[in-house]
């Protein structure tokens, strides 16, 4: 029964490890994309105004 419970215990952590990486793998895409999106509004507004 120990090595079941071991087996089990291995199994849940891999599972809960692979999440957490996932999500954070999938948190800093959205934050490198969000800075990105705001970097590019916020040269975009200054070549604007620039120009303008």
């Amino acid at each position: 029964m120990l090595l079941v419970r071991f087996s089990i215990l291995g199994l849940v952590g891999w599972l809960v490890g692979w999440l957490v990486g996932w999500l954070v793998g999938w948190l800093v895409g959205w934050f490198t994309t969000e800075i990105e999106t705001g970097l590019n509004k916020t040269t975009g507004a200054a070549l604007l105004r620039q120009l303008l």
